[in-house]
């Protein structure tokens, strides 16, 4: 996102979720968090980060950034869902199948666009409910067609 974006972003705030303020005390005031809370979680943070080990999350050493000095940012996040109901079909090796579900060869879907499970049955009412899915049919999918791929050498 450019910084221009931002900034208008921060002016404009649709939604009245996205702030910015040079200390934390003032950002907290925003979402009525707790000012001590806020400054004890992101001062053990620059602690983490000084130090290069994460004691809380064991977050990896090279995405250890500091965050000393404002100005600082705080947005709330709504939650929404992405759903697909219907998607493209596809049989259990990810490959894509048309509507008499025949292979069509060497094509691949995988992650929401893989969706046809959710054909009939709305359940997605949770974020992340797909994720699993997601990762799982990029994998196996993109593991089927290494095999595809080498089957045609």
């Amino acid at each position: 996102m450019s910084s221009n974006l931002w900034e208008i972003s921060i002016e404009t705030n649709e939604g009245d979720s996205l702030y910015k303020e040079d200390s934390l005390e003032d950002l907290a005031k925003h979402f009525d968090l707790p000012k001590d809370v806020l400054t004890k979680t992101l001062n053990d943070y620059n602690k983490f980060a000084r130090q290069g080990k994460d004691e809380e999350f064991a977050k990896g050493s090279d995405n250890l950034i500091p965050m000393e000095e404002g100005p600082y940012y705080i947005a709330r996040l709504d939650p929404s869902n992405l759903i697909g109901v219907g998607g493209i079909g596809s049989n259990r090796k990810f490959e894509a199948i048309d509507p008499d579900f025949n292979t069509i060869p060497g094509l691949y879907v995988a992650g929401m666009d893989s969706t046809m499970q959710y054909r009939n049955v709305y359940t997605i009412t949770l974020g992340g409910s797909a994720c699993a899915h997601n990762v799982n049919s990029g994998r196996h999918a993109a593991m089927n067609a290494k095999d595809y791929i080498a089957s045609l050498r």
